[in-house]
């Protein structure tokens, strides 16, 4: 499974290049989550209490979210 968190603004990796591989996953085990980073926010670390702690509780519940779709789908 693969759970990616990602910024159409990233000024180190390309967004696009990211669902392009992220798109090889089988669908039922892969999510991409596009992030809207703040202005005058760091585009390419997009949480963590340190550079972005408003993104840390949301990208979180995402990650929830997709760790309980997985195991919903293995019952």
């Amino acid at each position: 499974p693969a759970l990616v968190a990602a910024s159409p603004s990233d000024d180190v990796v390309s967004f696009a290049k990211t669902r392009e591989v992220i798109a090889r996953w089988p669908p039922e085990l892969r999510q991409v989550h596009e992030v809207t980073v703040p202005e005058g926010q760091p585009t390419h670390v997009i949480l963590g209490d340190i550079m972005n702690p408003e993104q840390t509780e949301p990208l979180a519940d995402v990650a929830e979210g997709f760790l309980r779709r997985l195991l919903e789908d293995t019952k």
